[in-house]
């Protein structure tokens, strides 16, 4: 069953990202790393990002804890879902859930919120209606603290 839909959620994200546009971050104005420090010291490395109507795969990372995104801009109003998968590092054990939102830049109001605990699927998916112009950041954390885990996630604008 855990291959099946392992094999299931890859097969979606690659019919995602061939019928998708791809979004890149911009560069900075200068070519070092732009880095602005939130209240929760949460160190962000990213230029400026604006979402379009369509879908992309953003990436993958490992954290541990919690992660907060960049802010991204959307290009376009419309119906806003993150979507991607999770999984334990190498060398954790137990059950882990992850906690994925999105929020409101700069304010934290929390748009849209769910929380994964499948142990099987391992994925997860969250709307929010936006409007053109607004910034949000997606907001990653696991249940426990010091928990390691990877994760990739899209998103799809329509």
């Amino acid at each position: 069953m855990k291959r099946k839909m392992s094999f299931l959620l890859a097969t979606m994200m690659l019919v995602c990202s061939m019928f998708s546009t791809t979004a890149f971050a911009a560069e900075p104005e200068n070519a070092s790393a732009v880095e602005a420090e939130t209240e929760d010291s949460v160190i962000m490395r990213a230029g400026a990002e604006t979402w379009y109507t369509g879908s992309a795969m953003v990436g993958e990372f490992t954290m541990t804890g919690r992660n907060t995104t960049p802010v991204k801009t959307m290009g376009n109003s419309g119906t806003l879902s993150i979507f991607g998968f999770y999984s334990e590092f190498i060398g954790e054990t137990g059950p882990v859930t992850l906690t994925v939102q999105i929020k409101e830049a700069y304010t934290g109001k929390v748009l849209a919120s769910t929380v994964a605990n499948n142990q099987e699927s391992r994925g997860f998916a969250v709307s929010t209606n936006v409007t053109a112009g607004q910034k949000v950041q997606i907001y990653f954390k696991t249940n426990e603290g010091s928990r390691k885990v990877d994760v990739g996630y899209g998103y799809t604008l329509k």
